[in-house]
């Protein structure tokens, strides 16, 4: 049983550090210019990686490509309205992509589309979502194999 225990615990410090290493990407809307910032598990960022941009109509040829920069930071500039994709990769096995829609108000900011606030999305799931789902995962496992246990106990007699 304690070694059960001490797994769940291997287990669950092993996963903060792969959540460490996890690519996030943040989109921040500042009209008219889109704003991709990559890194591993939002804080470290992701230096000069490869970043290709899809428009709404071409899913083969990229509209732009590039890297981000010292920062993690890669900005550009929609010329029309839709979903665009936004696909970041370190090279390293770690591949990210995003879809972000842009409105045509946000393409024309000075015709009346100042009022647009910069927002930011991410495309990972909360940490705190994450780590319950981990916790109710071991808790629920556990659960399981102390009932097979007591199962067996009966069965046994």
């Amino acid at each position: 049983m304690y070694r059960f225990l001490f797994f769940a615990m291997g287990l669950l410090g092993s996963t903060l550090a792969a959540q460490a290493h996890e690519l996030r990407i943040e989109i921040s809307r500042q009209p008219p210019i889109i704003l991709v910032t990559a890194s591993y598990g939002g804080q470290e960022p992701l230096l000069y990686a490869p970043v290709d941009i899809f428009s709404p109509d071409s899913t083969d040829v990229e509209f732009q490509n590039g890297r981000t920069d010292a920062r993690g930071r890669f900005a550009f500039l929609p010329d029309r309205s839709g979903e665009w994709r936004i696909i970041v990769d370190d090279e390293l096995g770690h591949h990210q992509e995003i879809s972000v829609v842009v409105e045509e108000v946000m393409l024309h900011p000075a015709d009346g589309g100042s009022s647009a606030v910069a927002e930011a999305s991410t495309a990972t799931v909360p940490l705190l979502w994450r780590w319950l789902t981990g916790i109710s995962l071991i808790l629920g496992l556990t659960g399981i194999l102390f009932w097979l246990k007591a199962h067996r106990f009966r069965t046994d007699r």
